[in-house]
């Protein structure tokens, strides 16, 4: 399961409100949903 997006600021230390830290959170999302479908997982 995915982190939410401020559990995920907190963790890696972003700040919510930058584009950066947006981008970067939708990388880990779409990294995520590609390693659980290899997996056999639902996304």
């Amino acid at each position: 399961m995915a982190k939410s997006y401020e559990e995920w600021c907190r963790h890696y230390g972003y700040d919510p409100q930058s584009a950066q830290a947006r981008a970067d959170y939708q990388r880990y999302l779409d990294e995520l949903a590609t390693l659980q479908r290899l997996a056999g997982r639902p996304a």
